[in-house]
């Protein structure tokens, strides 16, 4: 199994692509809207990831000054401050980066969890990714979950290394 922290944000999907020498950046909430204008921070983050054209799936949550996770509903500020720039001020946000779904044009979509994670980890920033358990040593579920509360974040996630993308979905 892959365990990974559970953050306790938002989940979104950011298309990042090159469109007549220009980067185009959108980012889509769980229902489809496009949400771009709340964050520019993270969207100076993605412009300078390596690939051209990526489909992400991250969270981003929101963090105290010291960088700590924040409460979940401190990102309201970021959806209905109507000044943006104030918004990003008085909520900092960070970008967990836990999927790839496509990467150059190509659907990952049918590959399992492991090799979507392991096509992450060589295109996307180490210091986006989603923290893995046992990537730097052996974790029990226990262990991982007691690990992940005392950071201050929700638990964990504990995913099938074998179990293809499924869009939409909330698996077992």
């Amino acid at each position: 199994p892959i365990i990974d922290i559970k953050y306790d944000g938002n989940r979104y999907q950011i298309h990042k692509s090159w469109i007549a020498n220009a980067v185009s950046i959108i980012i889509f909430n769980r229902k489809g809207n496009i949400v771009t204008s709340q964050y520019p921070d993270i969207v100076n983050i993605v412009r300078d990831f390596e690939p051209a054209n990526i489909i992400l799936d991250t969270e981003i949550y929101p963090i105290n000054f010291d960088g700590s996770p924040a409460e979940h509903k401190l990102l309201a500020k970021r959806v209905h401050k109507l000044n943006k720039a104030e918004a990003v001020q008085q909520c900092p946000v960070k970008l967990a980066v836990f999927d790839l779904l496509s990467l150059n044009g190509v659907s990952l979509l049918e590959m399992p969890q492991s090799v979507r994670m392991g096509t992450l980890q060589q295109h996307i920033p180490e210091e986006y990714q989603t923290y893995v358990f046992g990537r730097d040593g052996d974790f029990t579920e226990a262990s991982a979950y007691e690990t992940a509360i005392n950071l201050g974040f929700e638990g964990i996630m504990i995913k099938d290394g074998d179990m293809t993308y499924q869009s939409g979905k909330r698996s077992k």
